[in-house]
């Protein structure tokens, strides 16, 4: 009788965030035998296609070309419900931020006083003697 591990589900939720990074860096060479080591560990094709959005949503850390993959984006949206899909088209700011909106903002904000320079004991190579431990 095959039992399951008390650990089942931390590997399972390790295996979730290492799949995420390894697609947010476009680690290409580690991605194929992570899949295979998941689908083994009884990951879904589904569920590794929702792991790969969640681990490229973020539009901060990816370049102005990036486009999602569409089969994907298809597939969530025809798993929300149509009044759903709308209300989240519309919260979608459309706006991008130009050259001169950056420079007033940097304008705007008031200029933090500048700290001193740190004293000389700053700048003291560390003290790399010996020192005797006590045993008590």
């Amino acid at each position: 009788m095959k039992q399951r591990s008390v650990f089942a589900d931390e590997w399972r939720e390790c295996l979730r965030a290492h799949y995420m990074y390894v697609v947010h860096v476009g680690d290409i060479s580690t991605e194929p035998t992570l899949i295979s080591v998941m689908q083994e560990a009884g990951f879904t094709e589904t569920e590794l296609a929702e792991l790969r959005v969640r681990a490229t949503m973020h539009v901060d850390d990816v370049g102005a070309d990036f486009q999602p993959d569409s089969a994907v984006v298809e597939m969530i949206k025809s798993q929300m419900e149509p009044a759903q899909a709308a209300a989240v088209m519309e919260t979608v700011p459309e706006a991008v931020a130009t050259e001169t909106d950056e420079a007033e903002s940097e304008t705007d904000t008031p200029q933090a006083e500048e700290e001193p320079p740190p004293n000389e004991e700053y700048y003291a190579p560390p003290d790399d003697s010996p020192h005797q431990l006590s045993l008590f």
